[in-house]
């Protein structure tokens, strides 16, 4: 039978394009044309019918109809669809009429309601673009019904009756909605295709839109997706008119459906007239108003004609959830970011592996490290979950890319993923089990591959590697490998066939292997079946890859295998010698290099030759048992007695009088007294019959200080907290580093435990061997239940571990008593002696014994939850801490997660990374002269938690211990409290000795060990004043570092900076000046140690001819001055020393020494001095030096020779009452290059003022603060000569009066600095002065005689560029003052204001404050009553009002960037200060001096008496960093715990403190010399 001709949707689009071009014989017609828009352009036209062709042909291949056919055929459906149209509108009008009627009586029922514009709103977002394809088969089904049906019967009903019906009639109703407008073919054509309008007022009448309802439309859908199913091709016939998946665009539901997914992101093609729909004014897109009815003024969204429309909708392709204020990643510069192409992770891996050593380069490896670690366990988990999945089933398919021992492989993302189990190499042999499948076996080998990799990878630079990862999840280990560009024909060196080949064909290669192998201890050896000549494995793999690098893989093997029969004479050599291999560290101890694969096949060489590489290897391995173990043994058992009270020093003579008498003890618990032949002559008789000779094991002193360890954190406690099991797992933690650093692998754990006779150490090792005991037995009942469970889920396995727990945890110590005490098999201490061999002792080993008395389980649980990546509930594991008979159970486990493995390069990636970028922040905080952020502290830590994990796969590694050392150091630096510096550096000292032996005379890290000593002893001087131990760590350090540099004269370079201060200049001019930040004491303090190493040193050293080549890049010391306590040790030719060293100094400040004339010479010889500041200073004439031709005998004389030889100098400040007339006599027309002089405190008269006045022409800064013997005469002088001053101070003196000020206005115009505090000028001249100064930025006039008329003066000429203004104890300011302040508040550049006593309300100081956007520094009047300034606030905050302030956000509150507030002699109480607090979250400095305290009642009281308010205003001051508590009556006892509470605090105020004595000041500024107190 002839199939039916169908007509498909892209023929009924088709129909609907061309109808209307056709019909335009009657009027009628050509309107609805005009308003439906339905013509279509020719092209357009051109593709439907191509397309509609093409369906027909594939539809009907054995008539196919000509063109005219088609015309003919569409002529008469023109004629059946203008019938169709008619009875669909007498349908139309039949359902209005009966709606009209019913739509006052039916109220209730919503869906009968007549659809309002809400209702249609709902019903177009009740499409979504998910049923774009629902649509499409409808309306195929409504062209069919077309073709097959020529008349239709109609019913008055809502829903049409067919799916053409539906088509149709919504056609029509769209051509009702649309008004009449005139439209181009392109206009015609997209509404044509949308059929659809917005809804305008004309419809809105009708209450009746066109489309259907939620309701109907949901009744439909089931039928509909049933008949779709059956028709699946006609989702293939595509037109066209689609969206980008395909979808038709059809009706405004999926126009609707387009818009919005276009803005989520899951569709951005729309062709159907996006640029010509607008949405509404309101913002609601195509419908009228948010109510849903209609408007009559701006209903209609209809608007073609505006570009405005087109700019919309173009947008709506665009991201409308991207906010500006979050930046965008550009993706330059993320070039680790996964772009899909080949070979991704190791291109962008190596390209960042050849960078040098930076921040960037180690951000970057970090970063795509950390994300091919991310991806590999997400996946990893998959491939595993997946396991027992047919092939054709799983997500991720296995491969085929050969290898024997690899196991099952797969790729995915760019990633080689080899499922590790045992292969069957021939039946009845298995690569690791020999007769049966071991995986557990495999897994051993497979963790082999990582250490080959981290150790190749730190000596090679001609050889990559690729990233790796290994996965253990659900009892299963994947081995993730970065796909590299190479294949089987790349190969160049080693053997990817199991020996039958052995290629060595790149001589560079083969150069690189021998040198690496040299430096591994690896002996080469003949390999293979055509026997070359190796080094390493037989089956290393080098290939040349495509890129044009060299790739190493297969390191599984590269250490040699253990000597099995060890342990047990009776036990033949097997397939443990593919899985059980020594250490690196062990390797490095032979004497003799060792062959990989020795014991092993691969060797083919001659019988001699390869039982002598036998015999080496045997050899190593009795050295293990023998006498590496012991030793270990006897280092942690006298690592505990030494850890109280014994520095490293000291350990040094007790280790020498330990006798040589038994190795471990004569204890018959010994794992070496049942099964070894060891005689007291040190003859051991092998299983073989041979015999081997050893010394006796006897340490020597340098041995023991390198092995050296301190337990602390051992013992038990009744009440543990995590604090606690984290401390103690960082001792195991440092046990195992130290075990592997001396070669001995874990797997004898259990001997070691069993020997130790401690206690408390013994209780620690033991419960770790008992935990990985644990382990084995955990992953393998998981790995049972995943077998037989077949299938992914959660929930079983959580039963597994709340079962371990139980049995672990229970306080019925009777409950699995025979599991715990029992030897027969099932029971612990059967798989633990299987596991751990030779654990237990004979004792231990007894029915008796429970082996939960002699551990400790809590901590065995929380080491559980360590290794196995336990993820339980927060607070269920923090009952488990606080209660010892918590059991953690099912519900409190939340997943048994995925343990990932992988190389040590990328902790190193990011612990280097965060010691970078904390490094750069330190030094920008420096040269700004900054405060060092809070976090930097958590950034260094978690280096060096993040450095100790590369450390633990690699405890020798020099490139780890020397980043790591080099942070512990900069930990140091910019720690606050010494005594932590002291133990930073102790701990970091301990971690290079025990690596001496590894990385002997290594320059660099012999130069930080010197540095680290110096450190040490700079930290011994200047904080605990202990000069014998500063010392003798000085000397180590000159050892130290004159072995190095005489290897290497740059071994210093790379962290000198941050023990001197190098080519670090700051001028920074304040007001008020600040103290030195301990940093910078710090660098001062260790370049002065420098100083007296160096010249203590020999005259032969290369100290004198290395070191002063790092002192002459020093071009600034500020404010260096001798502790007092150090005053008799250290004095004026330990600083001429130090100034000897600095001969391009730029800037030079010290404090508080005596000036000789050696000190005098070497300022002479600064050439290039540009600022001098000599602050109490006292002349001393008598010299060291027997003789001098240019001898100094007073200052006179020295500031002639300064001023005549010092051409660059600019600045001169002399701060000292040894300073007057005499100083300057003779010496006025040296000053004429100055541009800033200041003398402060000095006994000058006008004398020399005048002597000076000629020569200050080029002066631009001045300041005679507190030199109250000048007057108005020689102040005018020099006024009158330097016309061009900016800066002038001439506070506290009470001498010169308006004669002077009158001076002062006439010069004022190019003042930014006035200082007239204390000063007697007149309020009128100070307000003249004042008006003319127009660049102001700083103007201090506290206790003068200001009022009113200077407000004016500043608000004549608008004070745009002042910063500070100080009014404290001027005239008292009122409610018209106050009014003027208020309009130089509007100036945004004014930061600081000290307030003078004001009687005005509350409500206007507020309105200033809120006005005061910028304010930084607030000093609030004397007597101030701020309890209720605060009351006031609180309680007219939020009234919204013209005249009161809103507070809409926390950025518009007042005083929101205060930094600064003084309080001084204000009345205060503790509400008022915690509101105060928490209005200014940014405050810094705080001054608490002679305040007035009350309490709640107004009652005035002692604040400082009471301890619990005392602790309360303690908890405010946590973010504080300076802090005056003058005139106050605290308690030294009371300062340390402020301290305590404010980490940040740098500088304490305690003037006229009665109850602390300058003793008792003195002691705390030893206890805390980051602090400065005065």
């Amino acid at each position: 039978m002839e199939p039916k001709k169908e007509k498909s949707f892209n023929d009924v689009m088709s129909y609907w394009a061309v109808k209307d071009t056709k019909e335009k014989d009657t009027k009628e017609k050509d309107t609805k044309i005009n308003k439906s828009g339905n013509k279509l352009p020719t092209p357009l036209q051109q593709q439907q019918q191509i397309v509609n062709n093409n369906y027909n042909n594939n539809n009907n291949n054995e008539n196919i109809p000509d063109e005219n056919q088609i015309e003919q055929k569409e002529i008469e459906e023109k004629v059946e669809e203008q019938e169709i149209e008619q009875k669909i509108e007498k349908e139309i009008e039949q359902k209005l009429e009966i709606e009209e009627t019913l739509e006052g009586e039916i109220k209730k029922e919503e869906p009968s309601k007549p659809m309002s514009p809400e209702i249609k709103r709902e019903t177009l977002n009740f499409y979504s673009s998910t049923d774009i394809l629902e649509k499409e088969r409808e309306l195929h089904e409504a062209a069919e019904t077309v073709i097959e049906t020529t008349t239709t019967t109609t019913t008055p009903s809502r829903i049409p009756t067919t799916n053409y019906d539906t088509f149709t009639y919504k056609v029509q109703e769209d051509e009702k909605l649309v008004g009449e407008q005139s439209h181009d073919e392109e206009e015609m054509l997209c509404s044509n295709h949308s059929f659809y309008r917005a809804t305008n007022s004309d419809a809105s009448s009708t209450g009746y839109s066109g489309v259907y309802s939620a309701q109907q439309e949901q009744q439909k859908q089931t039928q509909q997706q049933q008949q779709h199913r059956q028709q699946p091709q006609n989702r293939q016939r595509k037109s066209s008119q689609t969206d980008s998946y395909g979808s038709p665009m059809y009706s405004s539901d999926s126009y609707k459906s387009n818009v919005d997914s276009s803005s989520g992101g899951s569709s951005s093609y729309n062709p159907y007239g996006i640029a010509h729909y607008s949405g509404s004014d309101n913002g609601n897109g195509f419908y009228s108003s948010e109510s849903g009815e209609s408007s009559t003024s701006g209903g209609s969204n209809y608007l073609p004609g505006e570009e405005d429309d087109e700019e919309f909708f173009v947008s709506t392709n665009d991201n409308v959830h991207r906010v500006n204020v979050l930046p965008v990643e550009a993706t330059s510069g993320c070039s680790w970011t996964n772009s899909g192409e080949e070979n991704n992770w190791n291109s962008t891996f190596q390209h960042f592996m050849d960078l040098p050593c930076s921040e960037e380069k180690y951000k970057n490896l970090s970063n795509i490290a950390n994300d091919f670690v991310y991806c590999a366990d997400s996946f990893g988990k998959i491939i595993i979950s997946e396991l027992h999945l047919p092939i054709d089933q799983k997500t991720i398919k296995p491969l085929d890319l050969g290898g024997v021992a690899g196991g099952y492989k797969y790729k995915c993302q760019d990633i080689i993923f080899k499922f590790v189990v045992d292969t069957e190499l021939i039946p009845g042999l298995w690569m690791y089990g020999e007769h049966k499948r071991s995986d557990e076996r495999a897994q051993k080998s497979a963790g082999h591959e990582i250490k080959g990799l981290n150790h190749f990878m730190e000596l090679s630079t001609l050889i990559r590697f690729p990233l790796m990862a290994i996965i253990d999840y659900r009892g299963y280990r994947l081995l993730a490998i970065s796909s590299l560009p190479i294949n089987k024909n790349t190969i160049v060196y080693g053997s990817c066939d199991g020996g039958k080949t052995v290629h060595k064909s790149d001589p560079a290669v083969n150069e690189e292997m021998e040198r690496m192998a040299k430096l591994l201890n690896l002996k080469g050896h003949v390999v293979g079946a055509n026997k070359v000549f190796l080094y390493g494995p037989g089956d290393i793999e080098i290939h040349a890859g495509l890129d044009g690098r060299k790739y190493m893989l297969d390191f599984a093997r590269v250490f040699p295998p253990e000597f099995p029969k060890i342990l047990s004479t009776n036990k033949r050599i097997g397939r443990e010698i593919f899985y059980s291999m020594v250490r690196p560290e062990l390797l490095s101890k032979s004497e003799v290099p060792i062959s990989s694969d020795a014991f092993s096949g691969w060797q083919t060489d001659n019988a001699d030759i390869v039982k002598e590489l036998n015999d080496d290897t045997k050899r190593l391995s009795e050295r293990l048992h023998y006498e590496i173990i012991p030793d270990c043994i006897k280092i942690i058992e006298s690592s505990k007695q030494n850890k109280k009270g014994n520095n490293n020093n000291n350990n040094n003579n007790n280790n020498n009088n330990n006798n040589n008498n038994g190795i471990i003890g004569t204890s018959s618990n010994s794992a070496f007294s049942s099964n070894s032949a060891r005689t007291s002559t040190g003859i051991l008789r092998s299983g073989s019959g041979e015999f081997s000779t050893y010394s006796p094991s006897v340490l020597t002193s340098d041995e023991l200080e390198e092995v050296s360890l301190n337990f602390v954190n051992v013992g038990g406690k009744i009440k543990k907290t995590e604090k606690d099991f984290s401390e103690k797992s960082l001792e195991v933690l440092k046990m195992i580093d130290f075990l592997h650093s001396r070669g001995v692998n874990l797997r004898y754990l259990g001997i070691i435990s069993k020997s130790v006779s401690d206690r408390e150490i013994k209780n620690l090792l033991l419960t770790e061997v008992v935990a990985r005991v644990w382990k084995k037995i955990v992953r393998s009942r998981i790995r049972e239940k995943m077998d037989s469970s077949k299938r992914p889920s959660e929930g079983p396995y959580k039963h597994i571990m709340s079962d371990v727990f139980e049995v672990i945890l229970t306080t019925n110590k009777a409950k699995h008593r025979e599991f715990w005490t029992e030897t027969g098999k099932g029971t612990f201490k059967y798989v633990a002696q299987r596991v751990f061999p030779k654990c237990l002792s004979k004792a231990d080993r007894q029915t008796s014994v429970d082996i939960r008395s002699i551990i400790d389980t809590r901590f065995l649980a929380y080491r559980i939850i360590q290794m196995m990546n336990i993820r339980i509930n927060n607070t269920a594991f923090g009952q488990f801490l606080s209660n010892p008979k918590y059991v953690i159970s099912y519900k409190d486990i939340e997943e048994v997660g995925s343990v990932v493995k992988y190389p040590n390069i990328i902790d190193f990636a990011a612990g280097s990374f965060l010691f970078y970028e904390s490094q750069r922040i330190i030094n920008e905080t420096d040269h700004s002269e900054g405060t060092t952020p809070v976090e930097i502290n958590r950034w260094i830590e978690n280096s060096q938690i993040k450095l100790r994990a590369a450390a633990r796969s690699m405890p020798l590694s020099f490139k780890v211990l020397y980043r790591s050392s080099m942070t512990n150091v900069l930990l140091a630096n910019i720690s606050t409290n010494f005594k932590e510096s002291i133990e930073i550096c102790k701990t970091t000292l301990d971690s290079i000795r025990r690596t001496r032996s590894k990385h002997k005379g290594i320059p660099v890290l012999l130069a930080l060990e010197g540095i680290i000593r110096l450190k040490l002893g700079n930290y011994y001087l200047f904080c605990s004043h202990n000069y014998p131990d500063f010392k003798r760590e000085i000397d180590q350090a000159r050892e130290k570092l004159e072995e190095a540099l005489s290897l290497d004269p740059n071994a210093m370079t790379d962290f000198i900076s941050q023990s001197i201060p190098l080519e670090r200049l700051t001028f920074k001019t304040e007001g008020r000046d600040k103290a030195l930040s301990f940093s910078e004491r710090r660098r001062n303090n260790e370049l002065f140690s420098m100083v007296l190493m160096m010249n203590d040193s020999s005259e032969q050293s290369i100290l004198r001819t290395v070191l002063p080549n790092y002192f002459k890049k020093i071009i600034q010391i500020k404010d260096f001055s001798i502790p007092l306590a150090l005053g008799r040790i250290l004095g004026s030719n330990e600083i001429g020393q130090l100034t000897s060293q600095l001969p391009n100094l730029l800037c030079f400040n010290v404090n508080n020494i005596t000036f000789t004339p050696e000190i005098g010479k070497n300022i002479l010889m600064m050439k290039d001095l540009k600022n001098l500041k000599l602050e109490k200073t006292f002349f001393s004439s008598k010299s060291s030096s027997s003789s001098s031709s240019t001898e100094i005998t007073s200052l006179n004389h020295f500031i002639k020779l300064l001023l005549t030889e010092s051409k660059s100098l600019v600045s001169l400040q002399l701060n000292s009452r040894a300073i007057d007339d005499e100083v300057f006599e003779g010496n006025y027309h040296l000053f004429s290059n100055l541009l800033k002089l200041t003398l402060i405190d000095t006994y000058i008269t006008d004398k020399t003022l005048i002597g000076l006045a000629p020569y200050l022409g080029k002066l631009v800064s001045l300041s005679l603060t507190a030199s109250r013997d000048y007057k108005d005469e020689g102040l005018i002088s020099v006024l009158e000569s330097a016309q061009h001053l900016k800066s002038l101070c001439v506070s506290y003196n009470s001498n010169v009066t308006d004669k002077s000020a009158q001076v002062i206005s006439k010069y004022s115009s190019e003042l930014e600095e006035l200082y007239l505090s204390r000063s007697k000028f007149s309020a009128a001249m100070i307000a003249e002065i004042v008006s003319k100064t127009q660049k102001i930025r700083i103007l201090d006039l506290s206790s003068s005689f200001a009022d009113v008329s200077m407000v004016y003066s500043l608000n004549h000429h608008g004070s745009k560029h002042l910063e500070q203004l100080y009014l404290s104890n001027t005239e008292k300011i009122g409610d018209d003052y106050l009014d003027l302040l208020l309009n130089l508040s509007s100036t945004p550049t004014l930061k600081t204001i000290h307030m003078a006593e004001t009687d005005a309300s509350d409500e206007l100081i507020w309105k200033l404050f809120s006005k005061l956007e910028n304010i930084q520094e607030l000093k609030l009047p004397a007597r101030f009553h701020l309890p209720s300034f605060m009351e006031w606030y609180e309680e007219n905050t939020n009234v919204n009002s013209d005249d009161m302030m809103m507070i809409n956000s926390v950025s518009d509150q007042p005083l929101y960037n205060l930094k600064t507030l003084d309080l001084t002699m204000a009345v205060v109480s503790l509400q008022s200060i915690q509101q105060i607090f928490q209005l200014c979250p940014q405050l810094e400095n705080f001054t608490f001096s002679a305040i007035t305290f009350v309490n709640d009642q107004s009652i005035v009281i002692d604040w400082c008496a009471d301890e619990l308010l005392l602790f309360s205003f303690f908890g405010l001051f946590s973010n504080l960093r300076e802090i005056n508590l003058s005139n106050s009556n605290i308690e030294a006892r009371n300062i340390r715990i402020l301290i305590c509470k404010s980490p940040s605090l740098r500088i304490i105020h305690l003037w006229n403190c009665k109850n602390i004595s300058s003793q008792q000041l003195y002691d705390l500024s030893v206890q805390y010399p980051y602090i400065h107190f005065d």
